[in-house]
């Protein structure tokens, strides 16, 4: 094997090692900071969030679908992600643990509304 065989193959080990260094520091970025649970996205002011689908999945649910759509950006405390789940509500207590788990599934947007403005959120001026 020529040296300069040698040093091209021990340099793209070198670059594949940094590479895997670097993807596995990065990789924890997200833990770090004294983030207790990595999948923790409510923020200090959430009251609510609302986990569900989207597109044709979420097509399937009228009531979170008009809900969603027409009424969810203009509520203060209230966060909405779509993880591709069924639509769910999380209610969340004041020590912000998760309080109260809800299956909005057959719910209307009115209800949806109702459960919301009852638990603390409002319509933003």
């Amino acid at each position: 094997m020529s040296p300069r065989r040698s040093l091209t193959i021990l340099l793209v080990f070198m670059i594949l090692i940094a590479v895997m260094t670097a993807s596995s520091t990065f990789g924890n970025v997200r833990t770090m900071g004294g983030a207790d649970r990595p999948n923790d996205f409510r923020d200090q002011k959430d009251i609510a969030r609302i986990e569900t689908c989207v597109g044709p999945c979420l097509s399937k649910y009228p009531g979170p679908k008009e809900f969603i759509s027409k009424n969810s950006m203009k509520m203060a405390g209230l966060q909405v992600l779509f993880i591709g789940e069924y639509p769910k509500l999380y209610i969340y207590g004041g020590d912000q643990e998760t309080k109260q788990e809800i299956d909005i599934r057959q719910k209307s947007a009115e209800e949806i509304e109702k459960i919301l403005l009852s638990v603390g959120c409002q319509y933003r001026q």
